[in-house]
């Protein structure tokens, strides 16, 4: 592992990276199965991010993004669901980069215990890059071209009709607080899991949660009929954006990163898009220390 990787820390420091970092060895031997794409001759990047590892790389011909997954967190089923879902944006004009197929026609390949995948480099300024995830826009006008982005995208996703996502790590699902009865969704969820089902044992976490949360339920409970299902990107905060340039009226011109992607609503993905861009920000004026 390279002495230089590092990757977000939940404290918000530079930390080493949970997974190592990748070579160029490696690369080379996950281009292969992508003879049109080149051969590697460069790492240009290692990316931060803690939950993979990830690097733009330079080929004889250009440049692609190559990201690598843990099987415990995506494998190559996981990665299609996304990956079909991309390209429906695409065909609807979205702007999302592409996913490129190995000769073999498939967008995700499984080497021992990894899955990588390789997308394009979109045109775009990766503004936010060593911003940890929760924090805020630099600008008023950044969120609001971020805002757009997501309501284009929405629009892109319609007619969509791939089903709920079958369980894995790293999804973001509207299913418990779209129940009738949130306890009773809860306490499946939570049993269909095993481990975190051990985890929880003994604690009163779950029920704490459900009477914090049961008068905000209460409220949304006439609303559920009228939201309509959507596959939604569940993850928009600004480093999962490019941008037109530097400034602070940059605007966002792509999305990246659907790996939290799933079948909800545009109002469960507004408001997680919300969240993922303020939390930080109530931390550090709270005066928290986490």
């Amino acid at each position: 592992m390279s002495s230089a990787a590092k990757a977000h820390g939940l404290d918000g420091t530079l930390v080493a990276p949970d997974w190592p970092p990748l070579t160029l060895t490696e690369v080379r031997a996950v281009l292969a199965e992508f003879p049109n794409l080149g051969e590697p001759v460069e790492l240009l990047s290692i990316s931060p991010r803690p939950f993979s590892a990830a690097s733009v790389v330079a080929t004889r011909r250009q440049r692609v993004f190559i990201k690598r997954h843990h099987h415990a967190v995506r494998d190559a089923d996981a990665l299609t669901e996304e990956h079909r879902f991309i390209a429906h944006l695409r065909a609807r004009g979205a702007a999302v980069p592409k996913v490129f197929a190995a000769a073999s026609g498939t967008t995700a390949i499984e080497i021992g215990e990894w899955t990588y995948e390789v997308h394009e480099t979109p045109m775009g300024v990766d503004l936010y890059e060593e911003s940890l995830s929760w924090t805020p826009f630099f600008s008023a006008a950044h969120a609001r071209s971020a805002g757009e982005a997501l309501a284009r995208l929405h629009q892109s996703a319609e007619g969509y009709s791939a089903p709920v996502r079958t369980w894995r790590p790293l999804v973001a699902g509207f299913t418990v607080f779209a129940a009738e009865d949130p306890s009773e969704a809860l306490n499946r969820y939570i049993a269909d899991r095993p481990a975190l089902n051990g985890y929880l044992s003994g604690s009163s976490c779950v029920e704490e949660a459900l009477e914090l949360l049961a008068p905000f339920h209460a409220e949304l409970l006439p609303s559920l009929p009228a939201l309509a299902a959507l596959w939604t990107h569940n993850d928009l905060h600004a480093s999962n954006l490019l941008w037109s340039d530097t400034s602070t009226d940059a605007t966002a011109v792509a999305v990246i990163d659907f790996g939290l992607c799933d079948r909800t609503n545009t109002v469960h993905d507004l408001a997680q898009a919300i969240e993922r861009n303020i939390v930080g920000e109530g931390i550090k004026k709270a005066g928290l220390d986490v």
